[in-house]
C-alpha cells in the first residue's frame, strides 16, 4: 500500500474539490487488471443515488476502469495499489457535453490553422479544467472535429472523446449561416452528396438542419421548416443505408415529428414540441429542451 495524498493535486485552490474519472459500467476484470489506485474517503456522486455517498472508496484497475466501489466507510483491500485520500472531496463520473460548436469564426475572421489550434485548446482545457471527458459536435467547418478526434485517439494529445459530425448541413437560405460552420445543400442529391462527403472525411454522425432558429436573419425563423419532403427522405435514407445516426436541429412541432418519423436519434433544440405522446414511446432523446409538450 502506497499513500499518495497529494498525487492528483486535489484542488487546494478551490472551495471544494471535484475529481473527475472515466466512469464505466461494472465489468468482470481478469487477473491482468490489477488495482493500481484506491481512492478513499470520497463523497461519491454515482448518478444512481439521488444524494452523494460519503466515506466511499473506489478501486481503479490498470486499464483505467472502475473495479470496485465501497461506501459507508467500508474499505477496499488495496494490496500494492497507490492509496489516494480524497479527504471528503467529491468524486463523480466524467461529464459529456452533447451539443457543441467551435467558436463562430469564418476563415475571413481567423486563419484556419489558428482556428484548429484554438478549438483543440478549448477541448483539452475542458477536460483538465472542467472534467468533461466527451463531446458530441453539432457542426464544425473544415472537419476540425475529425482532426482533433484523430489526434486524441492517436495518443499524441491528451483530450476528451470526440463524436464528430463535420459540417452543419442546411439549405440555401437556411439556419446557422453566419457561424461559418454551415454547408448549404439543395435537392435530394445535393444532400446525399454532402452527406457522403462528410462520411468520406471521417465523421461519426450527421447533423441535419430541419428548421430555423431564434437569432438569425429575418428569413431564419424557428417556426419554419426548411427541407422539402424529398430532400428529407433522401438525406435520412442515405444515412440509414450507410448506418450513420442523425442529429437533427428541429425547433417546431412539424420538424420534430419529421425527425422522429424518419429516424433521427437525437433531435436538438426543440423549442415548442407537441408530439401527442410519441416522444415518450421512443428511445430517442433531445437536448436543449425548453417548453416541451407531449
Amino acid at each position: 500500500m502506497r499513500h499518495c495524498a497529494d498525487t492528483w493535486g486535489l484542488c487546494n485552490c478551490r472551495p471544494y474539490s471535484l475529481l473527475i474519472l472515466r466512469w464505466c459500467q461494472s465489468v468482470e476484470l481478469g487477473p491482468q487488471c490489477d488495482t493500481v489506485w484506491v481512492l478513499t474517503n470520497a463523497t461519491l456522486i454515482d448518478c444512481v443515488q439521488p444524494t452523494p455517498r460519503p466515506r466511499s472508496s473506489v478501486a481503479i484497475g490498470d486499464d483505467g476502469r472502475i473495479r470496485e466501489i465501497a461506501s459507508e466507510g467500508r474499505s477496499i483491500d488495496a494490496g500494492n495499489a497507490a492509496v489516494i485520500d480524497l479527504k471528503g472531496a467529491y468524486l463523480m463520473p466524467g461529464l459529456w457535453d452533447v451539443h457543441i460548436h467551435p467558436d463562430y469564426l469564418t476563415l475571413a475572421d481567423m486563419p484556419l490553422a489558428d482556428q484548429v489550434a484554438l478549438f483543440g485548446n478549448r477541448l483539452m482545457s475542458s477536460l483538465t479544467d472542467s472534467g468533461i471527458i466527451g463531446f458530441r459536435c453539432a457542426g464544425t467547418h473544415s472537419f476540425m472535429d475529425v482532426a482533433w478526434k484523430r489526434a486524441f485517439d492517436s495518443g499524441l494529445f491528451i483530450g476528451p472523446r470526440l463524436y464528430a459530425c463535420g459540417h452543419f448541413l442546411t439549405t440555401t437560405g437556411g439556419h446557422f449561416l453566419t457561424s461559418g460552420h454551415a454547408l448549404e445543400c439543395d435537392g435530394p442529391y445535393g444532400f446525399v452528396k454532402a452527406i457522403r462527403e462528410q462520411i468520406k472525411n471521417g465523421v461519426d454522425h450527421i447533423k441535419l438542419n430541419l428548421s430555423g432558429g431564434i437569432m438569425g436573419p429575418a428569413w431564419d425563423r424557428h417556426w419554419q421548416s426548411f427541407l422539402l419532403e424529398d430532400e428529407l427522405i433522401a438525406a435520412f435514407e442515405i444515412c440509414r443505408q450507410r448506418e450513420f445516426k442523425v442529429m437533427a436541429h428541429a425547433t417546431n412541432p412539424h420538424a420534430v415529428k419529421q425527425a422522429l418519423r424518419l429516424g433521427a436519434t437525437a433531435p436538438a433544440r426543440e423549442l415548442d414540441v407537441r408530439t401527442n405522446g410519441r416522444w415518450g414511446s421512443r428511445t430517442d432523446f433531445g437536448c436543449c429542451l425548453a417548453r416541451a409538450k407531449c
